[in-house]
């Protein structure tokens, strides 16, 4: 077998893996919507899909694929505990800490 027949078997291989697995976590992320069972602050929810926007435009960009998302929600009050929390993961996704890459 060739390099370059190695290197498409190991993608084909790994990648539709990854993509399950991206799917499934995103599943679990919209379970998190069942305002029976969960509370959130309509901004931090914004931000965080924002962020998830953001790795998606960047990772689609590396196979020369473009997209352009829009994120339109109304705010609700906020909670401190929870900004300060968010504040800090949010700080950390974006210096490449604390998120899977």
């Amino acid at each position: 077998m060739s390099k370059q027949q190695e290197k498409r078997a190991r993608f084909a291989r790994m990648f539709p893996a990854r993509v399950d697995t991206l799917r499934d976590t995103l599943r679990k992320i919209a379970n998190c919507s069942n305002k029976g069972n969960y509370d959130w602050d309509t901004d931090k929810v914004q931000e965080a899909w924002k962020l998830i926007a953001e790795e998606f435009a960047t990772t689609a960009d590396k196979y020369g694929i473009s997209f352009e998302v829009r994120v339109k929600a109304q705010a609700k009050k906020s909670d401190d505990m929870f900004e300060r929390v968010w504040a800090e993961h949010v700080q950390a996704v974006r210096n490449g800490y604390g998120a899977a890459k």
